[in-house]
């Protein structure tokens, strides 16, 4: 029994973090545009940037880190804003994203 109750809860857990990551959304801008449409993967989720626009459906945790951000900004240029819901990177992380420079 203690096991059925167990599995309950972990299934109860993922279904719950699966719930509140549908419709979580990544933004970014990009300091220049990209030439055309773009899609990179970064973060554990696939980022469409088109213009200076990039945005991407939330996949876990790891999509607001600066290590995400080092990957959509090596495929699609420098990153001047980078958030996930309301929580954005701070400007000493964006730096640290863009590779020690600032993209402004």
């Amino acid at each position: 029994m203690f096991k059925s109750i167990a599995l309950a809860a972990t299934l109860s857990l993922a279904a719950f973090s699966v719930a509140q990551a549908e419709g979580s959304f990544a933004s970014a801008s990009l300091s220049s545009p990209v030439s055309r449409a773009t899609q990179v993967i970064a973060g554990g989720a696939v980022w469409t940037c088109e213009g200076a626009s990039c945005r991407a459906p939330v996949t876990s945790d790891a999509t607001l880190s600066v290590s995400a951000c080092k990957q959509l900004a090596r495929e699609a240029g420098p990153v001047v804003d980078y958030a996930v819901d309301r929580q954005k990177l701070s400007d000493a992380e964006l730096q640290r994203c863009n590779g020690g420079r600032s993209p402004r």
